[in-house]
C-alpha cells in the first residue's frame, strides 16, 4: 500500500489530487455548481409588443395568444417566417435553451423549427399542438450563438412562441450517482495517500 501512495504521488495529478481532497476542496472537485444567470436573450417573452432585439425575415406578428398570465404577448409565425436573435456565449459551456410553444390544426405541409446555432433541437408536424414548454441542454460551440425559430406553413395558421430563455449552465452538473460513484471510486486513493504520508513521517 505504500508502493501504491509513493506511486500515485509521483504524478502531478496523483499528487494534487490527494492533497484536495483531503484538505477540503474534494467537494469543489466532485460538485460544480450552476450559475443562477439572468435569460441572455433580451425581450424573450415581448413585452414591448413588438419584436424589439430581434431580427427576423417576413412578417412576424406580435399578439395575446399566450400560455398563461404570466406572458402578454407571443411572436406569431406563419407562410415562411422567422425570428432569430444572436447572443455571446462562452465555448465549451452548456446552455439551457427553453420556450413556450403552441400551434393550431396543420396541413402535411406545415412545419415550426426551433435552432442553437447549428443545432436544430425542435421540429413540430403535430397537428393542434396547445401551449407546451420545451427546454433543450445545449453546447456552445463559438463566442456567439444564433437562436432562430422558423415557420413553413400557409398564410391563415400561426405557431405561436414566447418566454424564450437562453441560461449558461457552465459545466453540467452529474447525476447524484454519478458523483457517488466518483467518491467511492476516489477513496482507496485518498485512503493510499494518507498512509503514504503518515509513513514517510515514522521514517
Amino acid at each position: 500500500m505504500k508502493q501504491l501512495g509513493q506511486n500515485m504521488i509521483r504524478g502531478s495529478w496523483g499528487r494534487a489530487l490527494p492533497a484536495l481532497l483531503l484538505t477540503g476542496w474534494g467537494p469543489f472537485i466532485l460538485l460544480l455548481t450552476v450559475s443562477a444567470n439572468a435569460s441572455l436573450v433580451l425581450n424573450g417573452d415581448f413585452s414591448t409588443g413588438d419584436l424589439t432585439s430581434w431580427d427576423y425575415t417576413g412578417s412576424p406578428a406580435v399578439g395575446g395568444m399566450v400560455p398563461s398570465d404570466a406572458f402578454t404577448f407571443s411572436a406569431q409565425l406563419n407562410s415562411s417566417q422567422s425570428i432569430s436573435q444572436t447572443i455571446a456565449t462562452t465555448i465549451g459551456d452548456s446552455y439551457a435553451f427553453s420556450f413556450y410553444f403552441s400551434s393550431g390544426p396543420l396541413n402535411p405541409a406545415c412545419q415550426f423549427t426551433a435552432s442553437f446555432g447549428q443545432q436544430a433541437v425542435f421540429a413540430s408536424h403535430d397537428a393542434t399542438v396547445p401551449w407546451e414548454f420545451m427546454s433543450f441542454t445545449v453546447l456552445a460551440a463559438d463566442s456567439s450563438e444564433t437562436i432562430q425559430f422558423t415557420a413553413q406553413s400557409s398564410p391563415d395558421f400561426y405557431y405561436y412562441v414566447t418566454g424564450i430563455e437562453v441560461n449558461d449552465l457552465g459545466v453540467v452538473v452529474p447525476e447524484p450517482s454519478t458523483i457517488l460513484f466518483g467518491v467511492l471510486l476516489l477513496l482507496p486513493f485518498g485512503a493510499g495517500a494518507v498512509r503514504f504520508f503518515r509513513a514517510e513521517r515514522v521514517v
